[in-house]
């Protein structure tokens, strides 16, 4: 990747990131995810949201 390409990634706003991972990932291999890292203190209320439920950025940061 040349530095121009990583330049515009790392400019990117996370929220994209966020957003696109939404819906992506079952609740199921969230909960898998967490169990293997359990020294990182990752609560299923952190990487979820609900269908119908709204949160803001700052709610899920």
């Amino acid at each position: 990747m040349d530095n121009e390409t990583e330049v515009f990634y790392r400019q990117l706003p996370k929220v994209e990131l966020h957003a696109h991972l939404n819906g992506s990932v079952s609740s199921q291999t969230i909960e898998k995810l967490i169990s293997r890292k359990p020294h990182l203190n990752i609560e299923h209320s952190m990487t979820a949201i609900g269908k119908g439920q709204r949160r803001t950025l700052d709610e899920c940061v």
